[in-house]
């Protein structure tokens, strides 16, 4: 099938479930950015339920919000209409390409009716789990435990994510799947593991009692036994119900069987609800115990017997396999995976039609696929076109900014009008626009009319192929030369027709058009006879070319010019390297092949979006019919760019090939060939009229050459067909002339029983007329596959696995474009984010990367949104300046047009598949790329110009509230560079997500206030109160880049001020907060500053105090801790700040507990809960202290349940830092317990979360606990790992990490027998630890060396 599905093409039927169709398609929304994804669309006779429809919807929108590694991510949700009939459709073939085909009844009967609710999911290609335990079942393959636990693990993570996830609000959104089953979780060919489906099984419910089809009933009969007891009964449920659905599964896993399969559904539902199901040990005698216990509490009847979230459930899962010793990963799962890949392939015979494909078919494995990549975001909501003929105000005006290539070809001999004649016809034929022709030189554009991203390449064979033309000699003084250059210009678009037409881009005559000529000439005159081409350009085309350097000289003004010489036209070879993927479309040619050795002529077009493949299959093509020795002559020919205005062009590009001739050689080149054409038994008009259109200038011996011409090449077609098949491949054939093809349509209704082959490569889209004859087939290229893509990654970084965070980021911003994968990796590599030694990758930095878009990607989408009329292209600009979600009030004030206006523009933009509704007034673009390539195109003075455009409208809209909007309206007025005003919106954005606690988005504006404020046009006291609400967010988030430049820049505002208090408060702000952020030496600095300027103010010498009891404490020196408070309450400053009273509090307690005195610490517990302060982080930070309280008072049991609670505190409030402290401390308490296990899944949790949010201080604690358990387990490098960590510790001067370093230590080596080393270690250990008053580790180290004493 082919059908159009809304903005889809649905491409093939994967399947029919009890609620769903399922499609493999693909969105066309932008041009060259196409992506394949799944449509899964809700069967029609749901979709007439209300109340169905309304749960869906609600749902859907909760799962479009889920973007995690182990979830399979929604894009989109609508309602689609659709035709009653179908367009032809195609047959799909296994790389995505398609060959023509009329469509089935059955296929037609299958397509989607009108008005089809949907969800477009990511397409993950791999398996679904069930199909895996089928397929194991079949081959009575059990499981490895290992691997059953990893599988859960992976689906407990994702869960995880999607039960704690928060609206912006901070609000849970209480996500629970409902359907957690092996057809829901899909394991990818790279071993990822991902849960799909969130959000439809709600709505099923919605219509469960009502279902009254049997074939339905019976295709959900199977989703009973994953259901809970709660669900079964239905009730209300939560999280937990999935829980016991992923025991469930895990159960399956293990055993092989659903654990409450029934005959009947009755007696399904029946055992669910009692919870009853058969041991694991009856069916898995090697089960583990703990896998075991895992099971039963997962299964529990009672939710709340089962684990309190899906993270406790992780946790148990990776405590597990510690206690295995496993360290079973993705890789392991797809090795595994590699045994049900190998078995679908088979051997080829020669000319079976699959003479190309070489590894034989995953035919088999095609209903077992379920699809990977990442496609742009879109929506299906449609506008229908609205006429328009209002003209927008300054629409045309702006222009935009194109990349494009300068070629200049220098005449040294200035009265030479044959050469410039004949480089003038070159560039033409090569599609340059001659800017500058004088008689010293000559200056041509590429790029201009079709920005594809092309133009550079283009330049650089146009170049070669003028001097050839020219005859120009190497090292002749006097012979002619060539410079390419590429840079941007600034050039406006005109219409010939104002919704359509040829465009036509206007050049403005500014400095940068002088400088690109202008380098380009210099070039010119490095190399006489030579082409040149500057650094920029190279970067283009440095693939396809033999370069050499351009070495400095000693003339003049072009000695230091820094680029290359072109030495030769590279080999497809070395441009390509090895192929990947393409079996279908490898088969296919391979059986158009084999139709030709069998006399039946064959046309075959292959279309595709530019970069998609065409050019490199054909080679590979010819590379393997000549390595496997086959007798078939392949010949291919590229079409020039501007062929279509050339008669004939077409055919003698191919009859040079076929000559041996090149591109512009001489007369006398061509007339050689003349003695191979009578050889052929050509009559000699025939031979004349060959001759001729390849150049020469004989004089005709026929009256109508073109008809001379069909004779004469169907004459040679059918002598070179003899002996063997002979291939043609025309590559770019959409620019081929129309009196080429006419040429050849006569030549193959002469030749229908021969062994001629035509091959037509062209863009999408592309038609000719040979398409009518019964001969001509069509192949559709479109993205590689998910698992070819890959491929693709390994082959061109010369790695044996790609990683899967690698992976993802390709798939996300390339999909399966081979050009845009090539590209990214080429931009990977050259920004040094990616780095590979002995075919692995050792570093990646993908995170924050500020990596360019492909060339010829954003050729692409600029080419489209050149084509727009003007009115059309300044709403666009417009709205990408309002960024991803436009108001369109808004963009009606900015454009001072109303809305009514505006609507015609913006129903254009929609069918044009642009930007899409997403609301009544509210609209978004379908591709954030798309809007990445419109900003980028607008001049840099125009883009500063519209933000601030854009700040005042939102400023005028929303009047008196526009204190909501602040974060967008800084952000507008940064963009326009109007730095003041952007400050005093960003600080008042920080005030407003400060108060509702959201403390990151805090954090940043604050800095970004500090940072982008005038300061001296701001009073001290407001510089003070922003910098303190900085300190307040940054202590819980524990994250602030560049924090010390901002204090720095705070402080010395504030002490060209007379207030005391200011300068003192300004220290104490920017000391605590860089406490926070560990950098204890910087904050030591600042108090101590404000220390000698306190001098007898006792109320800004106890903040002082405060904030060095703060810094005591994170440090771990208790004992300095204590000093400092009982100087505090020497100190009577009256009632004081309730938040202040309560953190002192806290800081005692905790100081209490380190030195021992659990009375003390749980009495002044006690007052801090006492005091009225309703703040929910609070007591989150309390109940972390209550914990440490029990830790250090040697009740571990119940320092280990406090922790268990402060974590799901602090993931109730979306704190990550406090759940990545409170996970370290639950595994510092497990340690004590020995339980190892579940002390391993806490501190890599812990540690996950730690490198997510740069948290490198507890990074570091949990890696030195890791290896102390690793160690344990006789890891040889544990010592290692462990010393690093003490040395880290004690160069920053964490007390309290060093002692807990050197106690590790001293354990992980009295345990090895190393005892006078473990000695060495524990005394340094106990020495410190003394020092600083924390009895727990000093007692712990007295008690081993005791022990190494007797």
């Amino acid at each position: 099938m082919n059908t159009t599905f809304g903005r889809y093409r649905l491409l093939e039927r994967l399947g029919q479930g009890g609620m769903a169709e399922v499609f493999k398609a693909k969105s066309f929304g932008v041009e060259g950015f196409e992506k394949v994804l799944v449509i899964k669309r809700i069967l029609p006779e749901l979709a007439r339920s209300q109340e169905f429809v309304d749960m869906f919807i609600h749902e859907a929108k909760l799962a479009v919000r889920l973007s995690h590694a182990n979830i399979v991510q929604v894009f989109d949700l609508g309602i689609a209409p659709l035709p009653s009939s179908s367009p032809p459709s195609s047959r799909p073939s296994s790389d995505g390409g398609a060959a023509a085909e009329p469509a089935s009844a059955r296929d037609r009967e299958r397509e989607p009716a009108v008005g089809a609710y949907f969800m477009a999911m990511e397409f993950v290609h791999g398996f679904d789990l069930a199909t895996l335990l089928a397929r194991c079942r079949r081959q009575q393959i059990a499981l490895p435990i290992d691997m059953c636990a990893y599988m859960a693990a992976e689906i407990a993570k994702g869960l995880d994510h999607a039960h704690r996830r928060r609206d912006e609000d901070m609000r849970p959104l209480g996500i629970v799947h409902r359907d957690v089953s092996p057809q829901n979780v899909l394991i990818s060919l790279e071993g990822e593991v991902k849960v799909t489906d969130f959000g439809i099984a709600k709505a099923r419910i919605a219509v469960g009692a009502n279902l009254e089809e049997d074939t339905r009933m019976r295709k959900l009969q199977g989703k009973f036994g994953y259901m809970s007891p709660e669900q079964a009964r239905g009730e209300n449920v939560d999280a937990r119900s999935d829980l016991f659905s992923l025991g469930v599964v895990l159960y399956e896993c293990v055993t092989g069987v659903n654990p409450f399969s029934a005959p009947t559904t009755f007696e399904t539902l029946r055992r669910v609800q009692a919870g009853e199901y058969p041991p694991v040990e009856l069916l898995r005698s090697d089960a583990p115990a703990e896998l075991i216990a895992i099971l039963n509490t997962a299964l529990a009847k009672d939710p709340a017997d089962r684990f309190a979230d899906a993270g406790r459930m992780y946790e148990a899962l990776l405590a597990f396999l510690y206690a295995q010793q496993s360290r079973y990963g993705a890789h392991d799962l797809s090795e595994f995976f590699a045994r049900f890949r190998s078995e679908d392939s088979g051997a080829t015979p020669v000319f079976s039609g699959r003479i190309l494909e070489g590894a034989g078919s995953e035919a088999a494995m095609a209903s077992d696929q379920t699809p990977v990549e990442v496609p742009h975001r879109s929506s299906v909501s449609i506008t229908p076109p609205v006429e328009t003929g209002v003209r927008i105000v300054g629409s045309g005006d702006v222009g935009e900014r194109r990349e494009v290539t300068a070629l200049v070809i220098e005449f040294p001999q200035r009265d030479s009008h044959e050469q410039a004649d004949r480089a003038i016809t070159v560039v033409k034929r090569y599609g340059g626009r001659i800017v500058r022709q004088t008689p010293e030189h000559l200056a041509a554009l590429f790029g201009l009319d079709e920005p594809d991203g092309r133009d550079t390449e283009v330049a650089t064979r146009c170049a070669l192929v003028a001097l050839r033309a020219m005859g120009a000699r190497p090292g002749d003084a006097l012979a002619p030369s060539a410079g390419v250059h590429a840079a941007r210009i600034h050039v406006t678009v005109r219409k010939a027709g104002e919704h359509g037409g040829e465009e036509t881009a206007e050049i403005r005559e500014d400095e940068r058009l002088v400088t690109l000529l202008t380098t380009a000439r210099e070039f010119a005159r490095t190399r006489p006879g030579r082409a040149a081409l500057s650094s920029a350009a190279t970067r283009q085309v440095k693939g396809f070319f033999g370069l050499d350097p351009l070495l400095d000289d000693d003339d003049g003004p072009r000695r230091g010019l820094s680029g290359f010489v072109v030495k030769e036209v590279r080999g497809t070879a070395e441009t390509f390297g090895r192929f990947v993927g393409r079996k279908g479309a490898l088969r296919f040619l391979g059986e158009s092949l084999a139709l030709a050795t069998r006399r039946r002529a064959r046309i075959v077009t292959l279309r595709g979006d530019h970069g998609v493949g065409k050019t490199r299959l054909l080679y590979e093509v010819e590379r393997r019919l000549r390595k496997g020795g086959y007798n078939v002559a392949f010949y291919m020919a590229t079409c020039p760019p501007r062929g279509r205005d050339i008669p004939l062009s077409g055919i003698a590009c191919m009859l040079q090939v076929l000559c041996g001739l090149s591109e512009a050689d001489p007369p006398e080149r061509v007339l050689s060939v003349q003695p191979r054409l009578r050889a052929l038994g050509l009559s000699e008009p025939e031979v004349v009229t060959l001759l001729n259109t390849l150049g020469a200038s004989l004089p005709t011996l026929g009256a109508n050459a073109k008809n001379s011409l069909k004779q004469a090449l169907s004459r040679m077609l059918a002598r070179l067909c003899e002996d063997k098949p002979y291939a043609l491949a025309w590559d770019s054939a959409h620019t081929m002339d129309q009196d080429s093809f006419d040429v050849l349509d006569a030549a193959v209704g002469k030749l229908a029983r021969s062994r001629l082959v035509l091959l037509f490569a062209a863009r999408a889209g592309f038609s000719h007329s040979l398409e009518k004859r019964p001969e001509h087939a069509a192949l559709e290229l479109t993205d590689l596959t998910a698992e070819d893509a890959s491929k693709l990654v390994a082959t061109r970084l010369g790695i044996d696995v790609v990683p899967d965070e690698l992976a993802r980021f390709v798939r996300d911003r390339a999909g399966g474009h081979p050009l845009f994968i090539e590209e990214l990796l080429k931009a990977l590599l050259d920004g040094q984010a990616v780095s590979v030694v002995d075919r692995k990758v050792t570093a990646m930095r993908l995170v924050g990367q500020d990596l360019a878009l492909p060339k010829t990607l954003r050729g692409l989408v600029a080419s489209r949104v050149a084509r727009l009329p003007a009115a059309e292209k300044t709403v666009l600009q417009a709205a990408a300046i309002l960024g991803d979600r436009v108001d369109v009030t808004v963009l009606s004030e900015m454009l001072e047009e109303p809305v009514s206006v505006l609507e015609g523009a913006l129903a254009e933009l929609d069918r044009r598949e642009l930007m899409v509704h997403v609301g009544a007034a509210e609209l978004r673009f379908v591709s954030p790329i798309l809007r990445e390539v419109v900003l980028d195109a607008l001049p840099p003075e125009v883009v500063r110009n519209m933000h601030a455009v854009a700040a005042r409208a939102l400023e005028h809209v929303q009047g008196d509230q526009i204190w909501e909007q602040s974060a967008r309206v800084a952000s507008h007025y940064y963009e326009a560079g109007k730095s003041g005003l952007a400050a005093g919106y960003f600080a008042k954005s920080a005030d407003l997500r400060l108060a509702a606690r959201q403390l990151e988005a805090a954090v940043r504006d604050y800095a970004r206030a500090i940072a982008l404020a005038d300061l001296a046009a701001h009073e001290p006291e407001e510089l003070v109160r922003w910098l303190g609400g900085l300190a307040q967010a940054a202590r819980m988030v524990r994250s602030c880049p560049e924090a010390g430049d901002l204090c720095a820049r705070v402080v010395g505002r504030v002490d060209n001020d007379a207030n005391l208090a200011h300068r003192v408060q300004a220290r104490v702000h920017a000391g605590t907060m860089l406490t926070s952020l560990h950098d204890f030496e910087s904050a030591r600095m600042h108090f101590a500053d404000a220390e000698r300027l306190v001098e007898n103010d006792e109320a800004l010498a106890k903040a002082v105090l405060l904030a060095y009891a703060d810094m005591a404490t994170r440090q771990g020196d208790f004992k300095r801790v204590v000093s400092m408070l009982e100087r505090v309450e020497r100190i009577v400053t009256g009632e004081g700040d309730k938040a202040e009273e309560h953190r002192v509090l806290l800081y005692r307690a905790q100081a209490h507990a380190g030195l021992g005195d659990r009375r003390s610490a749980l009495s002044v517990l006690a007052r801090a809960e006492q005091v009225s302060w309703d703040d929910a982080a609070a007591t989150c930070e309390r109940q972390k202290v209550r914990a440490l309280i029990d830790y250090f008072t040697r009740d571990f049991r119940g320092a280990a349940a406090g922790a268990e609670t402060a974590i799901d505190m602090a993931r109730s409030l979306g704190l990550t830092y406090e759940v990545a402290a409170n996970l370290h401390n639950l595994g510092d308490f497990l340690v004590r317990l020995d339980d190892l296990p579940r002390a391993y899944g806490a501190f890599r949790q812990s540690l996950e979360l730690c490198v997510e949010g740069s948290f490198a201080r507890l990074a570091s604690q949990n890696r030195m606990f890791l290896a102390f358990l690793d160690g344990i387990n006789g890891d040889t490098s544990a010592e290692d790992q462990l010393r690093q960590g003490i040395a880290y510790a004690e160069s920053n001067d964490y007390t309290w990490d060093a002692v807990n370093g050197r106690t590790l230590l001293g354990q992980l080596l009295q345990r090895s027998g190393h005892s006078s080393r473990a000695r060495i270690e524990l005394e340094k250990a106990r020495t410190l630890a003394r020092k600083v008053g924390n009895r727990l580790l000093a007692d712990d180290c007295e008690t081993a060396l005791r022990s190494l004493a007797s």
